[in-house]
């Protein structure tokens, strides 16, 4: 099962990033571990995306990585529920709250968007013995069917 799962994911990162073509960016990482019941600031200004952007005249198909604006994520945690907020790339523009669910897996935290229609999934996963973070995105709407990952370092907020 996780050899037909492996190639899967062999499979959809060559559609991403072209068939035939294989990239990958590997460095180490060293992170504190984080103190349970703090708020968090998550930062990244990593990002990745894949899939297909739409203009009037086509559509291409490919994948975007490479450093972005860095974007601040402030998350606390309240029983099953947190509340997020997003301080967006260059201008550090201050985004309204959003509230996830939380779950746990071996790894860590797993934060589930509670979604109106029409808006995008989103996930947040924190590892809170290393401090990182991933948080992910994933829509199809009128310019776009694609998918979209920022990756950080989270720290206590005093």
């Amino acid at each position: 099962m996780f050899t037909k799962m492996l190639a899967f994911g062999a499979v959809l990162f060559n559609v991403a990033c072209g068939a035939g073509t294989s990239q990958e960016r590997l460095s180490p990482y060293q992170g504190t571990p984080l103190d349970a019941g703090s708020p968090l600031l998550c930062r990244s200004n990593k990002s990745a995306s894949g899939g297909f952007w739409r203009d009037l005249r086509q559509v291409d198909e490919g994948a975007r990585f490479g450093p972005q604006p860095e974007t601040t994520w402030r998350v606390t945690i309240e029983d099953d529920i947190a509340e997020v907020v997003r301080f967006s790339g260059a201008t550090k523009t201050l985004e309204e709250p959003q509230y996830f669910t939380v779950g746990m897996t071996s790894g860590g935290l797993l934060l589930t968007y509670n979604r109106s229609a029409f808006e995008s999934s989103q996930i947040v996963t924190i590892d809170p013995r290393t401090s990182s973070f991933v948080y992910s995105t994933q829509h199809v709407g009128q310019f776009h069917n694609r998918a979209s990952i920022f990756y950080g370092t989270c720290y206590a907020y005093p």
